[in-house]
This record gives structure tokens, sequence and C-alpha cells, in this order.
């Protein structure tokens, strides 16, 4: 659902079917503000590597008959999940996302 000259809502899902995604900065932005986040892998399996599996992020295989067993099922279990849990296995010290998360912050700074 697009929301063409509105804000997007307060509570909503990313949902993203790319099939190469390098890093994702718009999937770590809605992990940082605790979104919950449903996944292609990609064809080459990097979104995995670099989220991994953490409960508020559901992978999805592009086989519709799986998938919306596992989205509903996802959608059930909501109300159980810390949005925020995904955001300090993908911010470690040793990944580069701390350097764009302060890079972030900055332009949002800069916006007030």
């Amino acid at each position: 659902m697009f929301f063409l000259n509105q804000g997007t809502p307060i509570d909503y899902i990313y949902f993203s079917t790319s099939r190469y995604e390098t890093f994702g900065y718009s999937i770590l932005e809605a992990l940082a503000k605790g979104k919950r986040v449903i996944l292609f892998p990609g064809e080459d399996n990097v979104l995995r590597e670099v989220y991994g599996n953490p409960n508020n992020i559901q992978w999805i295989s592009k086989d519709i008959q799986k998938d919306g067993i596992r989205v509903l099922n996802f959608l059930k279990s909501i109300k159980e999940v810390n949005y925020r849990q995904a955001f300090p296995i993908i911010a470690a010290s040793e990944s580069y996302v701390p350097l764009y998360l302060e890079c972030y912050r900055t332009s949002r700074m800069k916006k007030k």
C-alpha cells in the first residue's frame, strides 16, 4: 500500500522482495525505528548474512503458499515480539553500521 501525499502510518511492517540488496539502509532504518520486517534474503542471501534471524524479521522464499503461512504466523505472533531486539545484533561494534547510525542521527539533528 502506498501513502502518496501522506505520512506513513505509525505502525507498519516493512516489506522487501528485492532480488539483490547490498545492505539495505531502508531495512536498517525500519529496524532502528522498531518496525517489523518481512524480507526476501536475495538471490545472493546477503541480507540473511547481514541481519541474522531475530524474531522481528520474517524471511520469505517467494513461494506463495509457504510464505502465506509464514507471514500469517508472523502477524499472529507480533504482540510477543520486542521490535527492537534485532538492532543490537546488527549494530555490533565490528560492523560498519555504527558509522551509518552516526550519520543518520546527525542528519536528524540537523532537521530539528
